[in-house]
């Protein structure tokens, strides 16, 4: 894809921004509805994120606003991005090899995992992949579940990593993912 300077690599970036350390701290199981005006989407994360922008930078030197809604737990974290690519040009791959290339490289750089599960799917109409994965965050083993959805020139990465704890934190993190909707 080559939409004014962003390329596929740029894609794979957004989750290598998003890297998060696992630290102890207390967890909150109150789950809350957040929703984000800008982003066009509602969500249910076990908590309330902090909410950020931080650039991503593109191969040309130039950089795209990506927004973050991201709640870090210690040992688990919920995270919601969004970025507009400019224009109107339209990716020249499908979506889904879109999607795919961009997973690839999130897991990559977030826990330098695997792919053990992965598949289209759609959220509202918008075509999307969900994805399970495994790895290591530093020498901890990590765990990772996203979807990532791509509408007009906005792609979404919905993911939750953690602590490889089995159950319980696959039942969050498909709790959460199964509550991400785009609204209108």
């Amino acid at each position: 894809m080559n939409t004014k300077g962003t390329s596929l690599a740029a894609l794979t970036l957004l989750s290598g921004l998003s890297v998060l350390a696992f630290t102890a701290c207390s967890s909150t199981t109150t789950w809350k509805e957040y929703s984000s005006t800008e982003g066009k989407y509602s969500v249910s994360m076990p908590g309330s994120p902090k909410e950020q922008t931080q650039p991503l930078p593109l191969p040309n030197g130039s950089s795209l606003d990506m927004k973050l809604a991201q709640l870090d737990l210690g040992k688990e974290a919920f995270v919601v991005a969004f970025v507009d690519f400019p224009g109107n040009q339209k990716p020249t791959a499908p979506v889904q090899t879109l999607l795919a290339a961009s997973i690839k490289g999130a897991v990559t750089q977030s826990i330098n995992g695997t792919i053990s599960n992965e598949k289209e799917t759609q959220v509202n109409g918008v075509p999307c992949r969900q994805f399970q994965a495994t790895g290591k965050y530093k020498s901890i083993d990590a765990s990772m579940s996203g979807t990532y959805c791509f509408t007009g020139n906005r792609l979404y990465q919905v993911f939750a990593i953690g602590e490889n704890t089995g159950k319980t934190f696959t039942e969050k993190a498909d709790k959460y993912l199964a509550s991400f909707k785009i609204t209108k």
